[in-house]
């Protein structure tokens, strides 16, 4: 391989070659690859700088949170169950209602 690296070996092999340098036997021990998070990592990271940097940025995302704390997962602050609480038919509901909004209505060009 002239010195490079060679593709796919992440762990430990083994080989055995014969008087000519050609390999005869091969033993490969492969390391598992870690989680990798990819894209969302970065994103975090961008978002946590600059929070860091300017941390007025971060009013809209504490406002998101509680928005979502108060309608969603509080009983007795507005006047109903809460999410949790709601039965599978109102799910199923939301579910075509949401579907229908975001996949039917711009097919046909609806407001």
């Amino acid at each position: 391989n002239n010195g490079e690296a060679l593709p796919f070996t992440r762990g430990c092999s083994m080989y055995r070659a014969d008087a000519s340098g050609k390999l005869q036997v091969g033993f490969d021990v492969p390391e598992p690859a870690p989680l990798k998070p990819g894209s969302a990592g970065l994103g975090l990271l961008s978002v946590a700088s600059r929070l860091i940097a300017e941390p007025i940025r971060a009013i809209p995302l504490i406002c998101w949170i509680l928005y979502v704390t108060i309608v969603f997962f509080s009983n007795g602050i507005i006047p109903g169950p809460d999410a949790t609480q709601l039965d599978p038919a109102t799910w199923q509901e939301v579910l075509g209602l949401s579907l229908n909004f975001w996949l039917v209505a711009p097919l046909l060009s609806l407001p």
